[in-house]
């Protein structure tokens, strides 16, 4: 009888482990949401430098690491006196 009984606890906490890391599964990626990171590159120092150009990419992650990655991607940068901004922002 004491065998029949720890077997049910046994198969009791490993169902109970797998139903709390399902959960927890369940509630990270409910929180990631899909965001654009949209940049601007704009170019300055000399006449006939590229228009400003634009680019984005997709974050998966939520909305505070997503941002944070985001603003990563900010950039000021000067060389040989043309300076480069790059200006991004979360959507």
């Amino acid at each position: 009888m004491r065998a029949d009984i720890k077997i049910n606890m046994k198969i009791r906490n490993t169902a109970f482990a797998l139903f709390f890391v399902l959960i927890m599964s369940v509630l990270h990626t409910a929180c990631m949401k899909k965001y654009i990171c949209h940049c601007q590159i704009s170019y300055e120092g000399y006449a006939g430098l590229p228009d400003t150009a634009t680019r984005d990419y997709e974050i998966m992650d939520t909305k505070t690491k997503a941002q944070s990655e985001c603003e990563k991607q900010n950039l000021n940068t000067k060389k040989n006196y043309i300076t480069t901004r790059e200006d991004c922002k979360l959507y």
